[in-house]
């Protein structure tokens, strides 16, 4: 999930819709395709300028403001004499919002979201675009990244994944009570017991926000579905197997609802919330916490004299701990009843470039997705994160393969923190509502 994913996943919400402009360059004297100026209807078609629009969450450009940068906004403005519009959305109300606009017709230049997300959410092979013959696509670094499922490529996005969902530390902590990072489940229980016993609660968890009770599971999901039992998502999405039939799916979740169990996660985790997290954090009320790379960062931001750092969500033993990875977040779409399309098109190529590349980093640093870009200089925890993308010790988050909303299956594992169901009885009660969802969505198999 996906600061960038994640997850498809949103994270901030605003009460009311925000529309900001960004002004244009001034008039441009010269002539446009041989225009005559003496003429004075098409002085007047030439003064008239034309204007695209982007649409996207609010959590979207907090996430990846390097696509939203206003500089290369104003750049592109300057060049073209295009002006740009972004209307930002209330993450609540994103999906609705963009839904209805799409099945009415009045739609946006150009649309931010999720890669997956999009394409389960806002049927991209129906709404969108194809945008595979575009000069940037022959300078992708990996091409295979941006395609849906059946081939085709619906957007472009500027970064290649550098996100992660993982096990975040206060390293101060730690180090006053002698402790080490674990590297497997059986020594995270020990971590946790130590914690616990110095009347810290080890692990905050703000269940009560159900995109966060989900990150351990859709991680440790993953691993198995990419590590142990490759083409996995294959068969659960095409009805052959079920997720009660797959016992290490059950394992990870009697494993993870066990820390509720020993008193690792506080027994006020349904009603607590993600927004209470820095504070939690900054009175060291907490040792750690199941997210995203993004509280880090916020994190620091907030709070510097809190020193965060990350290690993989101990899901298992006798193997290496993988970090889990998002969809591909903030990919920019084009709808087919875009109003102005040949200039969203102008303007994605336009950031594609090295030189918007280049200057979208002062936003945030990120790995650019095309091959003739410089890859700046990262952050440490960047750089940490990195390294194991490089090492092969990152897999991809159950979400990003899934066909469906998965806010069922969410809700059903904070309906096992209450004591409701167990792990069993999740995926079997899960196993019901898929189908359901899949024959819904007239997926081949239900």
């Amino acid at each position: 999930m996906s600061r960038r994913g994640r997850s498809v996943i949103q994270r901030v919400g605003i009460g009311l819709a925000v529309l900001l402009m960004l002004a244009g360059c001034g008039n441009n004297s010269q002539s446009n395709g041989g225009s005559d100026a003496t003429d004075k209807g098409a002085d007047q078609t030439k003064s008239e300028k034309v204007t695209i629009t982007i649409e996207a969450g609010q959590a979207m450009t907090t996430n990846n403001p390097y696509v939203f940068s206003q500089a290369n906004i104003e750049e592109f403005e300057k060049q073209t004499g295009i002006q740009v519009e972004l209307i930002l959305d209330p993450d609540n109300q994103v999906k609705n919002v963009l839904q209805t606009k799409l099945t009415t017709g009045e739609t946006p230049d150009l649309i931010v979201y999720n890669k997956v997300a999009a394409e389960n959410e806002l049927r991209t092979a129906d709404t969108m675009l194809d945008l595979g013959n575009e000069p940037w696509v022959q300078r992708l670094t990996n091409p295979d990244v941006v395609k849906a499922p059946d081939g085709n490529i619906y957007g472009f996005v500027m970064h290649s994944p550098l996100d992660a969902q993982l096990m975040v530390y206060d390293k101060k902590i730690f180090e006053e009570l002698g402790l080490s990072v674990p590297t497997s489940y059986d020594e995270f229980i020990q971590v946790c017991e130590a914690i616990l016993n110095a009347g810290i609660t080890p692990i905050y968890a703000p269940f009560k926000d159900a995109w966060t009770v989900q990150i351990w599971p859709a991680g440790a999901f993953g691993y198995v579905a990419q590590k142990v039992k490759p083409g996995l998502w294959d068969q659960i999405n095409s009805g052959e197997v079920k997720f009660s039939e797959v016992p290490e799916f059950e394992d990870i979740l009697t494993k993870y609802y066990a820390l509720y169990e020993k008193g690792y996660i506080s027994k006020t985790a349904l009603s607590d919330d993600y927004n209470m997290a820095p504070n939690v954090f900054s009175n060291r009320q907490a040792a750690m916490m199941i997210m995203g790379d993004w509280f880090i960062t916020d994190m620091a931001a907030k709070d510097p004299n809190v020193e965060l750092d990350f290690f993989p969500i101990p899901a298992f033993n006798g193997t290496d701990l993988n970090l889990s990875q998002g969809q591909l977040g903030a990919m920019i779409h084009i709808p087919k009843d875009a109003k102005h399309p040949e200039e969203a098109k102008k303007f994605i190529d336009f950031l594609s470039q090295p030189e918007q590349m280049a200057r979208a980093q002062a936003e945030l640093a990120f790995i650019p997705s095309v091959k003739d870009a410089e890859i700046p200089e990262l952050s440490p925890m960047q750089q940490k994160i990195y390294e194991y993308i490089q090492a092969n010790k990152a897999t991809v988050e159950m979400n990003a393969f899934m066909k469906i909303d998965l806010t069922e299956l969410w809700k059903l594992y904070q309906d096992m923190f209450t004591g409701g169901k167990t792990p069993k009885e999740v995926l079997e009660a899960w196993d019901l509502k898929f189908a359901e969802l899949m024959k819904a969505a007239d997926q081949p198999g239900f």
